[in-house]
């Protein structure tokens, strides 16, 4: 009686995770109709303190290497010092380099989308939004160096004939190339290669592959390597030469983003069953062991199926493990992920699934991390006389640190004209007040440039940029008329909220400060104070220096420069 009564019902045991972690990150197991045992991790998304992260075999994306989910995560937390608050399995794999990708991490490209798109992905965007797509793809990857631009045809991918390739440090520790070609390492990268982002770096000596070794990925660079015809890209690159790296995905809204994995089956989009998603894979639709991330507009959720008897558990259909998602937990987007016997999931550090390959864990590409987040350490101060110090992210170009107008300034413009930014991402909630001394320049003949100081940054540090979108609370000047204007920036738009036109034509050094406090917000020009105005339910973001050029030749363009920029939380200013 008891048996059928359990098959009829939904039955639900829980465990809140300890008090340590962070609040509201839960695991439940349920027994579902069929027999079927189904563990689920679910925490409210988005959060300040916590954060996705993709996890790997030893910390590489690895062309030969393979390890368990516990044996992941404890490498993640032993090489990030973030701690893994739960964990699944991730990307679907095969023999040799086959991963069905993309992945990105932390900003940070690992594997890209094909330049077709059509795959199923699941990402987290720079202002956390968790999104399903499957028409992502790669727009382009290029090599500059010398003053001639390359493409690139493969990344983070063995090398084929006739082909340029590029190995970053989280590919594997080499690049695994023993056949005839040449290599070029790059080393002293300005940070991770992330979408859209230019990343710049130091060329160091050529070599001849010819079977003796493939070369070794330097630490915080990468490699580029050819074969046949494509070596000529990497001829007259000289030791010491500046070198850039570009990557575009498309579409634009995936600029910045923070993570990605690949899955596949969708199972829900918009709340709604993906039958029509499953033809091509008939023969894992049958009762299996499963593994998802899902969603909805307020919590997130890590799915395992028991199945193949594991524990008494036949498995669920991809129909069934949909349903479920729906009906018992509420979830309106779901992606398919790895199963059968990879299907594993951790929480606070122990497994609560029973594996299918006798209760083992089976080694696995990638995993999918529920870490702990890193909290941003406020006061943070840069005054660019050793260069930049700070984690800065820049949206395209690295900001360049050089004497101005007798003061040592960061740069920030995109010589390929429009806009630029460089910002101190985080995630948190704070009061703060971020101020700089910002360089006035001279009006150009035609046109103007648009500098600006922004607070409470959506993550996307995008500045006044209408394709990419963002937002931000911002004070900006222009360099014709001397136009201030003080407010928001919403979709990547400058919304003036000051009661009247105010102009200001002194150049020169000044200092633009912002205070975010609650729910309120005030705008600083040389200590005055300008606007105090609705914080227009900004509550937490980083901040940083954007810059957008309106003219003729964008090679004219001064930029924004910056020099002694400060991040000060209210309540320590307040004691000072």
């Amino acid at each position: 009686m008891r048996t059928f009564f359990l098959s009829l019902l939904v039955v639900i045991a829980v465990l809140l995770l300890p008090a340590a972690g962070p609040a509201g990150v839960e695991y439940r197991s349920y027994e579902a109709p069929g027999g079927s045992t189904v563990h689920v991790v679910s925490t409210p998304w988005p959060r300040a303190d916590a954060a996705l992260r993709i996890g790997l075999a030893e910390g590489f994306r690895h062309y030969e290497q393979r390890e368990t989910v516990s044996s992941i995560a404890s490498h993640h937390e032993r090489m990030s010092g973030e701690r893994v608050l739960a964990a699944i399995n991730g990307s679907f794999f095969g023999d040799g380099s086959s991963i069905t990708g993309p992945l990105a991490s932390d900003g940070e490209l690992i594997v890209l989308p094909n330049p077709q798109g059509g795959q199923e992905v699941f990402a987290i965007l720079a202002d956390e939004t968790p999104v399903l797509f499957d028409w992502i793809r790669t727009a382009g990857v290029e090599l500059t160096a010398g003053g001639q631009t390359h493409t690139v045809d493969r990344f983070n991918q063995v090398r084929q004939p006739d082909t340029l390739a590029v190995y970053t440090d989280r590919y594997a520790p080499r690049t695994g190339n023993v056949d005839a070609g040449v290599e070029l390492p790059v080393t002293g990268l300005s940070g991770p290669v992330a979408a859209g982002r230019r990343v710049t770096g130091t060329a160091g000596r050529a070599r001849q592959t010819r079977g003796e070794g493939s070369a070794a990925i330097p630490g915080g660079g990468l490699v580029f390597a050819a074969r046949e015809a494509r070596t000529a890209a990497l001829d007259g690159i000289e030791p010491g030469m500046p070198v850039e790296a570009r990557v575009r995905l498309t579409p634009l809204q995936f600029h910045g983003v923070d993570l990605m994995i690949a899955g596949m089956g969708s199972l829900l989009r918009g709340g709604e069953v993906q039958h029509d998603r499953w033809d091509y894979q008939r023969e894992f639709l049958g009762p299996q062991p499963r593994s998802a991330v899902a969603f909805n507009g307020e919590r997130l959720f890590f799915v395992a199926v028991d199945g193949r008897g594991a524990g008494g558990s036949p498995g669920m259909t991809l129909g069934e493990l949909a349903e479920f998602l729906r009906d018992e937990l509420g979830a309106v987007e779901a992606l398919n992920l790895d199963g059968g016997a990879s299907s594993t999931l951790l929480a606070e550090g122990r497994r609560v699934n029973r594996p299918a390959g006798f209760g083992m864990e089976r080694p696995v590409a990638n995993a999918l991390l529920l870490v702990e987040r890193p909290q941003m350490d406020l006061p943070f101060t840069e005054d660019f006389a050793g260069g930049r110090s700070g984690p800065w992210r820049d949206l395209f170009t690295p900001g360049e640190v050089e004497e101005t107008a007798g003061r040592m300034a960061m740069t920030v413009r995109d010589p390929a004209g429009g806009t630029d930014a460089a910002s101190i991402r985080f995630m948190q909630p704070a009061d703060y007040r971020v101020e700089a001394l910002v360089h006035f320049p001279e009006a150009p003949e035609q046109g103007f440039e648009r500098i600006g100081l922004f607070a409470r940054d959506d993550g996307r540090g995008a500045f006044v940029h209408p394709e990419l979108g963002g937002a931000a609370l911002a004070i900006t000047w222009d360099t014709d008329d001397g136009r201030l204007r003080a407010g928001s920036i919403k979709d990547g738009e400058m919304l003036d909220s000051l009661p009247e036109p105010r102009f200001f034509r002194e150049r020169g050094w000044h200092q633009l400060a912002i205070e975010c406090e609650g729910g309120r917000v005030r705008y600083y020009l040389n200590g005055e104070l300008i606007l105090q105005d609705n914080a227009q339910g900004r509550a937490y973001g980083g901040a940083g220096i954007g810059h957008r050029e309106y003219l003729p030749d964008p090679a004219q363009s001064h930029g924004a420069r910056v020099a002694e920029f400060r991040i000060v939380p209210l309540s320590a200013r307040a004691g000072e």
